[in-house]
């Protein structure tokens, strides 16, 4: 496959031959401005040709803004991202660590640095971007973004001759379900004094990590819902109003305006609008990952006994983590790479499976909920 590098260049010269190196061990072909040669096309329509080629797009951004060509309103290298966007590639996009020591002379100020910060608020809206530091900690980064890609790329194959619909259909199935299962992990902070006492200081890092996902999904929909039929545009966009309006609730913090049976009763009703969803938009994947995860929630389940709204909160968050680590260590037995952050969940496809668990819990204590 090829893939397409972009960046500045003066100021991440040995960041991009990192790169490179660690693509091409991977077996990847790489676009990039150094080995253009001599072409009649301008610049510009030169890179954005190889951009249309490629299939998929790197892009990497530090404290340089760019050229930019006569008569054009953007640089180079923010006109070579809106152009993968454009086309629908694949895009992988990493921003230098804010407190990474950094030249001064190769920061870009007026102008051209006012420019960029606009261009990096636009990327986190619009998709989850990774942090880098030096040359060898963004080749091992890139590396293993492209290389779980490639892996899920090659797995995908299998589910239809249509590979470019199943992509679409699974990449926001599981940005939806992770989104869920994020405002879930709220919920119960907010609502378990276990969880609570373990994680209320982490919860900016909850809502900050929600709040990409958010945007992976409204990234997601804003580049492959035409792919989809009337239908299920229209569901996925309700789908998303109703997880915006759950994360709007929490955000600033716990919400406790509402008891644990009411927000259980309303988040029941999402999920069986996500699990709808899901099937209709990547139904062979959905299911088989549904049978696998409903297996393990029935075997840890059978020694719960009865689950209802009157369970104590604390005893469902345990249920909740039990069942987690339990497909976490299915997820590392078959040769899945470590989960080392909440990050990580979604990067190996963990969203749909933790969207499953949380619905079926939903569901055991809605059915078993007592009158008031």
């Amino acid at each position: 496959m090829k893939v397409f590098l972009s960046s500045t260049y003066l100021d991440l010269r040995d960041h991009r031959s990192a790169v490179v190196e660690a693509l091409e061990r991977l077996g990847q072909q790489v676009e990039r401005m150094e080995i253009f040669g001599a072409r009649q096309e301008e610049p510009l329509s030169a890179c954005l040709s190889e951009v249309e080629e490629c299939d998929f797009f790197v892009g990497i951004y530090a404290y340089r803004y760019g050229f930019i060509p006569e008569g054009a309103t953007v640089s180079v290298t923010e006109a070579e991202l809106r152009h993968a966007v454009k086309r629908n590639k694949p895009v992988f996009c990493f921003l230098v660590e804010e407190e990474h020591p950094w030249a001064p002379k190769l920061m870009e100020k007026g102008p051209g640095e006012a420019k960029l910060e606009a261009l990096k608020l636009d990327l986190r809206r619009m998709m989850v971007c990774d942090r880098f530091t030096n040359p060898e900690n963004l080749a091992l980064k890139v590396a293993t973004a492209v290389g779980r890609y490639l892996s899920r790329e090659s797995n995908r194959e299998t589910y239809s001759s249509s590979k470019r619909e199943i992509f679409v259909g699974i990449a926001v199935a599981e940005a939806v379900a992770m989104l869920f299962v994020d405002i879930m992990r709220l919920l119960y902070v907010g609502f378990s004094e276990s969880a609570y006492s373990k994680n209320i200081a982490r919860y900016p890092e909850f809502v900050d990590t929600a709040d990409q996902h958010l945007g992976d999904l409204r990234s997601q929909l804003t580049r492959f819902a035409s792919s989809f039929d009337s239908g299920l545009r229209e569901r996925s966009l309700h789908v998303e109003r109703r997880l915006s309006w759950a994360m709007t609730r929490l955000k600033r913090g716990p919400d406790m305006a509402k008891t644990w049976s009411e927000y259980s009763g309303s988040m029941h009703e999402i999920s069986q609008q996500v699990h709808e969803f899901c099937v209709a938009a990547a139904q062979e994947y959905y299911l088989e990952k549904s049978a696998t995860v409903e297996a393990v929630v029935d075997r840890i389940l059978s020694q719960y006994g009865k689950l209802s709204t009157q369970v104590p909160l604390d005893k469902l968050f345990q249920l909740r983590l039990a069942i987690q680590s339990t497909l976490l260590e299915g997820n590392q037995r078959t040769g899945g790479p470590p989960i080392r952050t909440i990050r990580d969940d979604m990067d190996q496809q963990l969203g749909i499976s933790y969207f499953i668990v949380d619905r079926r819990l939903l569901q055991e204590i809605t059915k078993n909920a007592q009158p008031e």
